[in-house]
């Protein structure tokens, strides 16, 4: 598939380092990104998100409840080059399919609603 050009502006690319944990906090939500396998360009990878309240407990059902189908994943490499829209495999356990064309540093954002729209951000690396 050929790229597709729009406009003429020119973006630098970002400079962006791994997150040195797979946990992030939002608010009152802690955020865990948890994978099947490591992550490698040119073979697809499961991501699930892990959401949790103060008391440790899954928010998973009740964001799966309130967001239908309004949760998304999305990852763009540095470069600014690649844009990746995840593929939703278990929206009741915030599941997702990736497949990483090439290696490098990517930024992954989960859309979801609970109780209003949040986003979590994590940056990885890609071998």
């Amino acid at each position: 598939m050929a790229p597709i050009t729009v406009g003429v502006a020119s973006t630098t690319p970002a400079k962006l380092t791994p997150d040195a944990s797979t946990t992030q906090q939002l608010g009152d939500l802690r955020v865990a990104l948890e994978t099947n396998a490591p992550l490698r360009a040119g073979r697809p990878v499961t991501l699930t998100f892990n959401v949790t309240d103060a008391a440790g407990q899954s928010l998973a059902p009740d964001i799966d409840l309130e967001s239908g189908l309004r949760i998304d994943l999305y990852a763009i490499d540095e470069s600014l080059t690649t844009f990746l829209v995840g593929e939703a495999v278990e929206r009741s356990n915030l599941t997702f399919t990736l497949d990483f064309p090439k290696p490098g540093i990517y930024k992954l954002w989960l859309d979801f609603r609970y109780q209003g729209l949040r986003q979590v951000a994590f940056v990885v690396e890609v071998q």
